[in-house]
C-alpha cells in the first residue's frame, strides 16, 4: 500500500476524486479499506486472528493456508479497489480477477438504495437477483449514475429520477406483476 501524506488524506474521502466522465462513459473506483482506515485495521486484525485460530485448532500449515486463501478470496471487495464503468453497452464491475458485465438489454428492474443502485435482470424482486444482478455503489455520484442508467435502460421498472429523494422509485411499468408478488 502506498503511504499517504497528511496533505493527501482529503483525497481518500472525496467522492469525486476518482470519477471519470466523458460523453459515453461514466467510471468510478470504490476502495472501502482506503476510505475507512479504522475498519481496515480491524479487518486485518480479524483475518490474522482467524488464521491463527485455524492453525491452533487444526495444526496443519496446508489447511491453514487453504483457509486463509478462501477467507481472503471471499473478502476482496473490501481490501481491493473495484472499478465501475457504465457505457452505452452496459455496466461493468472489475476487481483483480473478478469481472462482471451486465448489458442494458438485460436490466428489467432497478432498486435505488441508500448507498447504491441495484440492477436486476428480473421484473420483480426474487431471491435469485442477488446472484444475477449488479450493485453499483454511489460515491457522491448518485444523480450522474441515475441519469446515465435511465438514459440507457429507460424501460427498467423502479428507476427513480435523478432529482428524486434517495430510495423513492417511479411506479413499476408492470403493476400487476408487482402486486402478484406482494400477495404471496
Amino acid at each position: 500500500m502506498t503511504p499517504v501524506s497528511r496533505s493527501d488524506e482529503h483525497l481518500m474521502t472525496q467522492p469525486t476524486d476518482k470519477l471519470t466522465r466523458n460523453h459515453s462513459t461514466l467510471s468510478w473506483t470504490v476502495f472501502p479499506m482506503q476510505e475507512h482506515p479504522a475498519k481496515g485495521v480491524l479487518f486485518w486484525a480479524v483475518v490474522i486472528f482467524t488464521v491463527w485460530a485455524v492453525y491452533w485448532n487444526v495444526g496443519s500449515l496446508l489447511l491453514t493456508a487453504v483457509a486463509a486463501v478462501l477467507l481472503l478470496g471471499s473478502l476482496t471487495s473490501f481490501y481491493l479497489p473495484t472499478r465501475y464503468t457504465l457505457d452505452q453497452s452496459g455496466a461493468l464491475s472489475k476487481r483483480w480477477l473478478h469481472r462482471r458485465r451486465m448489458g442494458w438489454e438485460r436490466v428489467r428492474s432497478v432498486s435505488d438504495e441508500k448507498a447504491g443502485l441495484f440492477l436486476s435482470p428480473f421484473p420483480v424482486r426474487t431471491r435469485l437477483e442477488n446472484f444475477r444482478g449488479l450493485y453499483l455503489p454511489y460515491r457522491g455520484n448518485r444523480d450522474e449514475v441515475l441519469s446515465f442508467v435511465s438514459s440507457c435502460a429507460p424501460g427498467a421498472a423502479g428507476l427513480p429520477l435523478a432529482g428524486d429523494v434517495e430510495g423513492e422509485a417511479r411506479p413499476s411499468a408492470e403493476p400487476e406483476a408487482s402486486e402478484a408478488q406482494h400477495d404471496r
